[in-house]
This record gives structure tokens, sequence and C-alpha cells, in this order.
């Protein structure tokens, strides 16, 4: 049964590992192939290193993990905007955990965290149109379809992400043994 924690820095590794995992699983022939082949870890490697060692008082990590091994992570910055509210910019569990409850489990948590630290229930994310089994969960959780743009990401080639929106996050709040 999973357990869940707030992140430190010396989870920084993992994180980046499942990360780029994660992306070199979902993203293909959606971002780079060169990048996800080559590049990837080391990005990811450096952007949760430097989240860590200076984390932003706006952002949370919550871990999920399954005898000391992580099997997925959440992100989220708190004041992110004015219209949407708190952003989640992560959301990963490892494959072979997918199905689990346990990216809902870190959606409540992450919720919880909204709630007691911003004040306002909103919050928001962007993900990759053709990231399918990212949107059956945003949209079985009452995530709300607000728009979808093309943007330059990784790279140079532009990719359709669409914005998911809940207006009130304590829809999300679980028991954590779900």
């Amino acid at each position: 049964m999973p357990t869940y924690r707030e992140a430190t820095k010396t989870d920084a590794e993992n994180i980046a590992l499942l990360h780029a995992a994660n992306w070199q699983l979902n993203y293909r022939g959606i971002l780079d192939d060169y990048y996800l082949d080559h590049q990837v870890e080391a990005d990811r490697r450096k952007v949760w290193s430097e989240r860590l060692s200076t984390p932003d008082n706006t952002m949370y990590i919550v871990l999920a993990e399954e005898e000391g091994m992580l099997i997925g992570f959440g992100c989220i910055f708190l004041e992110e905007s004015e219209t949407y509210g708190a952003y989640l910019d992560n959301l990963h569990v490892l494959a072979d955990y997918s199905g689990r409850g346990i990216g809902k489990v870190l959606m409540s948590l992450l919720a919880r965290k909204v709630i007691a630290k911003e004040g306002r229930n909103d919050m928001y994310l962007w993900v990759l149109r053709d990231n399918k089994g990212a949107i059956r969960l945003y949209e079985k959780l009452k995530g709300e379809r607000k728009e979808q743009v093309t943007e330059k990401e990784i790279g140079n080639d532009p990719v359709e992400k669409i914005r998911y929106y809940w207006p009130d996050v304590s829809d999300l709040i679980v028991e954590e043994s779900s």
C-alpha cells in the first residue's frame, strides 16, 4: 500500500528519473524524440535539483512511495494565477502503478494544500492534447476543459495543450485509503 509524504532536497534525483521515464513513455511522438532519448534525464535532473535546492515558498511537492520506492508525485504552485488559482505543474505515476488510485490520492493531497494555504479553492493545469491517459484522469476527476492552445514547449516543435480547471478543489478530496 502506498505511503505519501512531502518531498525534500534528497528526493530530486528520484523525482527527475520518474518524470523523465514518464515523458519518454507518454510523450513519444509529441515531444522531440532526440530530446526524449538523449536529453530528458539531464533536463529533468536540472529542473528538480534547482526546485528542491532553493524551493519556492508557493511550491508543494507530494510523493507516493511503496516499500521505499518512488511510484508517483505531484507538484503544485499555490499562487500562480489570479484567474485560475493554483497551478498543478506535475502529476506522475509510474506506469506499473497506474489505475490503482494513486493519482487520485495525490490530487486529493494537493487539493487539501490548496484549500489550507491559498484561501481560495480553484486550480488548473495544462496537459498535452495527445496525452490521452492524463486527459481521461482529469475528466474522470471532473476537470473543466477551458481552452486549447498551440505553443512551443521543449525544443522548437509546437504542441497542442489543453487547460483543465477545477473551480472548487474540495470535490477532489478523498480518503487516502481510496
